[in-house]
């Protein structure tokens, strides 16, 4: 393995703050749940340190992936 994702998010929700409708900057929570059930079957989300150890040994066959939130 040379590397593992990093899956970047804005924010996770169907409507901004204050009610307004959802933003290119945001993802609805049954598309969230569709990305991570989709990951799920192939890898598993950890930390960081764990995906940079995970680049030597994968866990239960699966390789790591990170998920990080920008301020959202």
């Amino acid at each position: 393995m040379s590397g593992f994702p990093i899956l970047m998010y804005h924010r996770v929700g169907d409507l901004r703050p204050g009610g307004f409708p959802l933003s290119g900057e945001q993802i609805s929570i049954e598309r969230f749940e569709t990305h991570l059930n989709a990951r799920a079957r192939r890898q598993h989300v950890a930390t960081i340190p764990e995906c940079y150890d995970g680049l030597v040994r994968a866990r239960d066959g699966r390789s790591p992936a990170a998920l990080t939130f920008d301020d959202g």
